[in-house]
């Protein structure tokens, strides 16, 4: 009977801290996000011979 608690147990950790794990990262991922967006752009302003 313990496994169908550990089940729910597993799915809600998963449910609730992502979630909150993204919240708490958010300045972080938003930074890097821009980072990446900034290097692209610098890419692909450059011809390709």
């Amino acid at each position: 009977m313990a496994i169908p608690r550990l089940v729910i147990a597993v799915f809600l950790r998963i449910i609730i801290s992502k979630p909150l794990e993204l919240k708490i990262f958010e300045k972080e991922i938003n930074k890097q996000i821009n980072t990446i967006i900034e290097r692209n752009k610098k890419t692909t302003g450059r011809k390709n011979p």
